[in-house]
């Protein structure tokens, strides 16, 4: 079974600074799954016509979701399906960044002002909207595949038991935990096992990163599969020019600059930054597109923030 665990970056730093903030981003990311699902149940792949809308809904669901469990800031997520469930990751991953990055489009000063307005359903059937400090939800994870087991376990909740809880536990998982302390930023590492189960196809956004004694470590790179997530055009220089221009990079610049005198939460968006830099890329030179034009464009970024194209290997924004 295919393993993943994927945690909160810099929720504890947020615990510190805004407590009903982090609360809001445990629930943002809990209701985007909640959504999902109750969407894929009221208008399932089959019922469209179109091939190609068909295709859309399938990535953007969760269907290859067998097991999900939520703590705290975490997730642990059980799959059947290496190539659906490595398409509708991404796609969740992304999908939570854009949304809940949205605020950080223009470019700000002080995090307290940037707000978000949440919708809440009260327990008498209304709708509430609260304006509440945002902040991004971006996943650290690991991916491993073996022998894992999730098992039904009972559970208290205000005082009453129920067996409705659920438990995890075996190597793999003990693997995917670890994986996901591998670097610094929103990135996904996996394991050789769970790359070896995967179609040529769904290996184009794999990259090797290092080898580590027990094993070869490699990443997903999931902005790759950003340029088609929340909205899909046919025209592949469209997608590439929405998400540079709005819903990925800027928001990620924006917060870069917020951060780059933070010794610590700087790294993570550097990190953000080039990993929308290697999907960028990979999804041009996939989709012929002009890769240099690419290049430019993000080196003229990269000047504007400040950050110098030099001090990195071209070759290494290369999947």
């Amino acid at each position: 079974m295919i393993i993943a665990f994927l945690d909160l970056l810099g929720f504890e730093w947020l615990m510190g600074y805004d407590l009903e903030a982090a609360f809001n981003n445990l629930n943002y990311f809990n209701q985007i799954i909640k959504t999902k699902i109750i969407d894929e149940m009221a208008h399932p792949e089959e019922s469209y016509e179109s091939i190609s809308l068909r295709d859309f809904v399938r990535k953007s669901s969760v269907t290859s979701f067998k097991y999900m469990i939520s703590i705290s800031d975490s997730l642990i997520i059980g799959s059947e399906v290496p190539d659906l469930f490595i398409r509708q990751l991404c796609d969740f991953v992304s999908y939570a960044f854009i949304m809940s990055a949205e605020p950080f489009v223009k470019e700000f000063t002080d995090l307290k002002s940037v707000n978000d307005t949440l919708t809440y359903n009260t327990k008498n059937g209304t709708i509430e909207q609260r304006k509440e400090c945002a902040f991004p939800l971006l996943f650290r994870g690991g991916i491993s595949f073996g022998h894992v087991i999730f098992s039904p376990e009972f559970q208290i909740n205000q005082y009453k038991v129920n067996n409705s809880g659920i438990n995890v536990c075996g190597l793999d998982y003990l693997r995917a935990v670890k994986l996901e302390g591998t670097g610094k930023g929103p990135r996904l590492f996996c394991s050789q096992s769970f790359v070896n189960t995967l179609s040529t196809e769904s290996k184009k956004a794999i990259r090797s990163i290092s080898n580590r004694e027990d094993e070869k470590v490699y990443e997903l790179i999931w902005t790759y599969y950003a340029f088609e997530a929340l909205s899909n055009s046919s025209n592949k220089r469209e997608n590439i020019s929405r998400c540079l221009n709005r819903t990925l990079l800027p928001p990620a610049i924006n917060l870069y600059n917020y951060f780059k005198n933070d010794e610590k939460n700087k790294l993570h968006y550097e990190e953000m930054l080039k990993l929308i830099f290697r999907g960028a890329i990979k999804y041009a030179k996939d989709n012929a597109e002009d890769v240099d034009n690419i290049i430019d464009i993000l080196k003229s970024k990269l000047i504007d923030i400040e950050l110098q194209w030099d001090s990195y290997n071209v070759d290494d924004f290369l999947v």
